[in-house]
């Protein structure tokens, strides 16, 4: 899991990365949409903005496809 974003414009301008070893772990947590309503709440547990928090985006990617479709390269992937 990794984070990007400029935060420190709008806390709403933050994505994170729930990375995974294949494109089947990958699949099935995109397949559980509750994931992201927990990840939202506890980013409220945390004290994040309320505000921001239905902004921040959430991403599911596999070291598999990176490899496969990106040279390896998460930049690549993240463009």
């Amino acid at each position: 899991m990794f984070s990007i974003g400029a935060t420190w414009i709008d806390p709403r301008h933050l994505a994170i990365w729930i990375a995974t070893e294949t494109d089947d772990e990958r699949d099935r947590l995109r397949a559980m949409p509750a994931m992201i309503d927990a990840f939202r709440q506890a980013l409220l547990d945390a004290g994040y903005p309320p505000a921001a928090v239905p902004e921040v985006g959430f991403e599911f990617e596999s070291e598999e496809t990176v490899r496969r479709d990106y040279e390896g390269n998460w930049f690549y992937r993240m463009k």
